[in-house]
């Protein structure tokens, strides 16, 4: 402020000539070089804080490129990889198998299921009607287990046959994640990276929820079974109470 009343002196006595004569001085033109030697100043300020700021944001992301250099080896991690599905193929019977559960191809899985479950004979019609209506109960019931074995050999198929592709995405996204490389690290790559972990998240959840669905079907279909074991022996107890 000092200086400004400096400056409005200077510019008062500049309006003075060397006689002895008084001048007018303009005060209005006065005051408006006095407001804007003030905006000037109130700028000069705005632009130190803006610098200053700015200074700060450098300072913070050199010592993020920084830190980025050590990240591979400070957070180095190692998962089991998936093995494939192998097994003795002694009579020439269990290959498809092998080769369904570890690829998930629909042929392969029904080939090896035929290769090594026996196929269930028709009814015997001279059978009395109890045993013809166990048979059939049986046989639905084996359906649905079978079903439900091909499905779960689906699943750990597609499962094992998209892994590999899987760990090639999850080590390109911790390249690019630990990169030093300026491009790699801007606000819309680090969205970016962060979209793609998260839809690598779901999508495994997804593969989990499958391979859940599909155990709950195997432990669904076994306690069918021995709720029909259990109810046969139940009703057998009955007739013979009945035959009594």
């Amino acid at each position: 402020m000092k200086k400004l009343i400096s400056v409005a002196i200077l510019l008062l006595a500049s309006t003075i000539p060397g006689t002895a004569q008084i001048a007018v001085v303009d005060v209005a033109s006065v005051r408006q070089q006095i407001q804007q030697l003030l905006q000037m100043q109130k700028e000069l300020v705005q632009l130190q804080q803006m610098y200053a700021l700015y200074q700060q944001q450098f300072n913070l992301l050199n010592a993020e490129a920084q830190s980025l250099k050590g990240l591979p080896n400070r957070y180095r991690y190692t998962f089991a990889n998936w093995q494939q599905f192998v097994a003795g193929n002694q009579y020439g019977n269990t290959n498809n198998w092998a080769s369904g559960i570890t690829t998930g191809d629909a042929n392969s899985i029904q080939t090896g299921f035929r290769n090594l479950l026996p196929t269930i004979q028709p009814v015997d019609v001279t059978a009395t009607p109890q045993a013809q209506q166990d048979w059939r109960q049986q046989y639905g019931l084996m359906q649905l287990q079978d079903a439900s074995l091909m499905t779960g050999i689906k699943t750990i198929g597609d499962l094992r046959n998209n892994m590999q592709q899987n760990t090639r995405v999850l080590a390109q996204l911790e390249a690019d994640a630990t990169s030093s490389d300026p491009s790699l690290q801007s606000a819309k790559a680090l969205q970016q990276k962060a979209l793609v972990a998260m839809l690598l998240m779901i999508h495994t959840l997804q593969d989990t929820n499958r391979a859940l669905a599909s155990s709950i079907d195997l432990e669904v279909q076994t306690l069918a079974q021995q709720r029909w074991e259990r109810g046969r022996e139940l009703n057998a107890t009955a007739r013979d109470r009945q035959g009594r």
